[in-house]
């Protein structure tokens, strides 16, 4: 199973203050990736009576999510100008650059649909179904809204404070669907 999900955000500033014009073209961006692979256990019910019927789904999967994180950000001063590394949200020196985790993943599934047979070839089917996976990373989840000023574009030289160290964010995925459906057989 793979989840795969970005995060950008531009900004286009320009000065008003006509003694100290200038424009910015800021780029943040933040790119999540998750896979998970491991061993499914499960089980199906199927049941019929007289012109309905149930079928219910129960699986556990356990095993390893990989996740992958991507933090870029340019900036551009004047906008017509080559991008410099680093962005508002998105420092070198501090969260700027590509991390890898592993960790131990559980993702249960459970599901049911209701039919009912309407004629001999047609019938008709709604159900529910839901999925959760453990320790994902999501993309709005690792931004840093501490801002160091002394690492936006262009740096200062020195030594800056660079804050504490950037630390991988992960959370619970939830995902809940409805179906409505049907079947016609000939």
């Amino acid at each position: 199973m793979q989840l795969e999900e970005g995060l950008s955000i531009t900004e286009n500033l320009s000065s008003t203050d006509v003694n100290n014009p200038g424009s910015f073209l800021i780029n943040d961006s933040f790119t999540t990736f998750n896979q998970f692979n491991g061993a499914e256990f499960g089980f199906q019910w199927l049941g019929r009576r007289g012109y309905w019927s149930m079928d219910n789904l129960l699986r556990l999967n356990v095993g390893n999510t990989l996740q992958t994180l991507t933090i870029a950000g340019t900036t551009k001063s004047p906008v017509d100008a080559a991008a410099v590394n680093g962005g508002l949200l998105a420092q070198p020196g501090r969260n700027i650059g590509r991390y890898t985790e592993n960790q131990f993943g559980v993702v249960p599934e459970i599901g049911t649909t209701i039919g009912y047979q309407l004629t001999e070839r047609l019938k008709l089917n709604v159900g529910y179904s839901a999925l959760y996976w453990s320790n994902v990373l999501r993309p709005g989840d690792q931004i840093d809204s501490t801002v160091n000023t002394n690492l936006l574009p262009p740096p200062i030289a020195g030594a800056a404070f660079m804050g504490p160290g950037f630390v991988l964010r992960d959370t619970d995925y939830w995902v809940q669907g409805v179906s409505v459906g049907g079947e016609y057989r000939w």
